[in-house]
């Protein structure tokens, strides 16, 4: 009798520890999946970031020009790169008709750059190169350069140096009787505007947009080497 109680009790022993172990891996398994799912989470996200950011690292190319004689760096940069827009590729354009017509001389063009540069500068400025340009002024290209001289200009860089300023960068080469006299490395810094002043129809050919020069100024460039 003693004995068939002890294997009773042993049977039902057997029984809780079975019931027991079986609970036990069902815990085991269920924070298993729990971390596998948190895990797939987490990765999906890291990816999803990753690929979000790919393209602030993106390798953007440029183009460096080294100029042979002088061996002044220029960045060429395309239209649409950073940090250039439509708008200050209009405003290079216009600084630089303007350069060309203010510091350029032919006989044949100087009414049509004397034009221009009127149209393109304020008041003030207008008056200050009227007086520079004057037949009576002995520096005016009129009396220095006659019928025969030309000065040729070659923009080199346009460089923002706040919205309404600009540094230019460009050379000139002066000839006479078709030979070259005298070549000059030069830096015109602009400050300008956009004028909603009514003009003429002959007026808008010239300056479309109304481009303005408040103040000009020019100095030679010191090239080093």
């Amino acid at each position: 009798m003693t004995n068939k109680k002890k294997d009773k009790a042993d049977d039902l022993s057997a029984i809780t520890w079975e019931s027991e172990r079986l609970v036990a891996l069902r815990k085991t398994a269920k924070t298993a999946w729990i971390i596998a799912i948190v895990s797939v989470v987490v990765t999906s996200l890291s990816i999803i970031a990753i690929v979000g950011l790919t393209p602030l690292k993106q390798t953007e190319p440029f183009v460096i020009r080294v100029d042979n004689a002088t061996g002044i760096v220029d960045v060429v940069e395309g239209l649409e790169s950073a940090p250039n827009t439509y708008d200050k590729a209009v405003t290079r354009y216009f600084a630089a008709n303007y350069i060309r017509s203010r510091e350029g001389y032919s006989r044949e063009l100087a009414p049509l750059f004397y034009t221009r540069v009127g149209l393109m500068s304020s008041t003030d400025v207008g008056r200050e190169y009227a007086e520079e340009f004057a037949p009576d002024n002995p520096n005016s290209p009129l009396r220095r350069l006659g019928s025969t001289g030309k000065i040729t200009v070659k923009i080199v860089s346009i460089s923002f140096i706040s919205d309404d300023q600009l540094s230019i960068r460009f050379t000139t080469e002066t000839k006479q009787n078709n030979r070259s006299t005298k070549t000059e490395h030069l830096i015109a810094t602009m400050k300008f505007h956009y004028s909603r002043a009514p003009m003429k129809d002959s007026e808008r050919l010239e300056n479309p947009l109304g481009f303005q020069v408040d103040d000009y100024r020019v100095a030679r460039e010191s090239i080093g080497g």
